[in-house]
């Protein structure tokens, strides 16, 4: 198993990196994913894959309610470079756009 940190999952090439990861389930395994202020669609991938973590890099705390998911949240651009820097991911997919 593979595991993977998703960089921008709610964004087009995310949504299509991630359904690559939907397609292949059986070998990759999501360890975080982020986004910079898509919550409600983060929320929801968070919810499907079960992370260790989620990032809403655009974001402050103060304005997110979490639902459900009781993984760890996480906020902010320093929280995006650790997601990057994640030393159980094996693969970075990284959908970004100018970071």
């Amino acid at each position: 198993m593979t595991n993977v940190v998703l960089l921008g999952a709610t964004g087009s090439i995310g949504r299509s990196a991630v359904r690559v990861l939907r397609r292949h389930a059986d070998r990759f395994r999501v360890v975080g994913l982020t986004a910079d202020r898509s919550a409600h669609d983060l929320e929801a991938l968070a919810a499907e894959f079960d992370p260790e973590f989620a990032v809403l890099a655009g974001v402050d705390p103060d304005e997110h309610a979490p639902s459900d998911w009781t993984g760890e949240w996480r906020y902010g651009r320093p929280a995006l470079a650790e997601a990057a820097a994640d030393p159980r991911a094996d693969v970075v997919i990284n959908a970004l756009v100018g970071f």
